[in-house]
């Protein structure tokens, strides 16, 4: 086994008083794989575990000339968001400062020189890719942003190192210790939200080893702002507070995600996993795109939520079919509007509601913004007929015209609310 870099302990002058943040090493490697390989395998693994499979794409191989040569070492992507991943792994015992310094200049202009190569044949062309999850999807390069992120394997990088981006010309790029990649990921828990950041801080030069800490004053900055107000029609549209109640999420939250958002990640997982052929899964790609900008911050309220409505849903007797729901009304442009049910009857008794809910959402948030429809999405949890499951996960997905009028609109919010 193999681990990099000290445990890395800070100490955060939080508006609560004094926070001690302790960042742990790296991952330990597999012995089953060189170091290189190993370093690569464990850096797509983590973005798989704390993001998502469906996120993440395995390097592939391009014929030239006689030989072939792989397209970087991994490509992780959400929100139109692309970032190509190059690893270098120091396979020695460290020497002196300046050795090491030497070792990391030369290989992380390398790697950014490989990286941007890459995203040079990538970022033009429509192109099958694998996803950690095994799956073949078509990904088209051109409607995402490309961001070049290296990550240094190094079992004791010299203190007070500041790798130059000067190689990497007009490509963003982020230089990450494998530790920092893995705190990123385990602290948010959202490949949206991992991204989001790594494209916020891109092209900004930065020690290395030194993430964390700069990922915490963009947190305590974030924490300081004051919250976007939403639009009058937004505000009206969402109600009494405890139909969906006002919730400021930071870009880049302090708190790290935990256990509590773990239901959210069973619905992600619900998500991925249904059958739906491979023709389909872009679109999947899409949806669980559009599920994933739900903020980080915002999925421990959500999965509370979503336990209180199971409990008290799962003690209906009555025959008509009873549910709760949480609607999720986004600032413009930042998220995908969604409407979280848990019903009483299983789906087949209980998409009704779904649907009628999600197409009133989606007519009336777009509708009051006077925009072309973006997306929304409506997920249901009902009770499972099958063995070993309590609730099966159904998802509503609506994007673009539905051609809902004014009147179909009032009908629908008619037999939603019992009143015209």
């Amino acid at each position: 086994m193999s681990s990099p870099a000290h445990e890395l302990t800070l100490l955060v002058d939080a508006p609560d008083g004094l926070m001690v943040r302790r960042v742990p090493n790296a991952s330990l490697l597999s012995t089953d794989e060189e170091l290189g390989p190993a370093a690569e395998s464990s850096t797509r693994d983590s973005a798989a575990k704390w993001g998502l499979p469906d996120f993440v794409f395995l390097p592939e191989q391009q014929r030239q000339g006689s030989g072939v040569r792989e397209r970087g070492d991994g490509l992780v992507i959400a929100d139109g968001i692309a970032a190509l991943i190059q690893v270098k792994a120091r396979n020695a015992v460290p020497g002196s400062a300046e050795r090491e310094a030497s070792w990391l200049t030369s290989n992380i202009n390398k790697a950014t020189k490989q990286a941007k190569g890459s995203i040079r044949h990538l970022a033009h062309r429509r192109e099958k890719l694998t996803s950690a999850r095994g799956r073949r999807v078509e990904i088209d390069g051109a409607l995402y942003s490309w961001i070049a992120v290296v990550i240094v394997e190094h079992p004791q990088p010299p203190a007070d190192f500041t790798p130059s981006l000067e190689e990497a010309g007009s490509v963003p790029c982020v230089v990450l210790l494998r530790r920092d990649w893995e705190f990123l990921f385990d602290h948010l828990r959202s490949t949206r939200a991992v991204l989001h950041y790594i494209s916020r801080v891109a092209g900004e030069e930065q020690e290395l080893g030194g993430e964390p800490a700069r990922y915490t004053q963009a947190a305590l900055a974030d924490a300081d702002a004051q919250p976007k107000e939403l639009p009058d029609g937004l505000r009206r549209l969402a109600g009494p507070a405890q139909v969906a109640p006002v919730y400021s999420a930071p870009l880049a939250p302090l708190e790290p995600a935990d256990d509590s958002s773990m239901l959210f990640r069973i619905i992600l997982e619900d998500v991925a996993n249904t059958h739906i052929g491979e023709d389909s899964e872009s679109d999947r790609l899409e949806l669980l795109t559009a599920l994933d900008t739900l903020p980080a911050s915002y999925r421990p309220e959500l999965g509370a939520a979503l336990l209180k409505f199971m409990q008290s849903v799962a003690q209906h007797r009555g025959d008509k079919v009873r549910s709760e729901s949480r609607v999720f009304i986004p600032y413009p442009g930042d998220q995908v509007p969604m409407v979280f049910m848990v019903a009483s009857a299983h789906f087949s008794r209980a998409q009704p509601l779904l649907s009628m809910r999600t197409q009133l959402l989606h007519h009336e948030y777009w509708s009051s913004l006077q925009e072309s429809p973006g997306s929304t999405v409506g997920v249901m949890l009902t009770p499972s007929h099958q063995k070993n499951r309590a609730w099966d996960t159904s998802t509503i997905w609506l994007k673009g015209p539905t051609g809902l009028t004014q009147e179909d609109a009032r009908e629908l919010r008619k037999h939603i609310t019992g009143r015209i």
